[in-house]
């Protein structure tokens, strides 16, 4: 919570609503982890 304390408002919310989307099962993780992970792949094999 320190952590999110010290970013920028603009940030500091979008950290906690993505909390608050993950808590009640409403935020898509699978999605955003595979495109994260298709970038990383991306990168590394380029």
């Amino acid at each position: 919570m320190q952590r999110i304390a010290s970013l920028s408002p603009i940030r500091q919310g979008k950290v906690l609503d993505i909390r608050r989307r993950i808590a009640e099962g409403t935020y898509e993780l699978t999605a955003r982890l595979d495109k994260a992970i298709d970038r990383v792949l991306e990168a590394v094999t380029a």
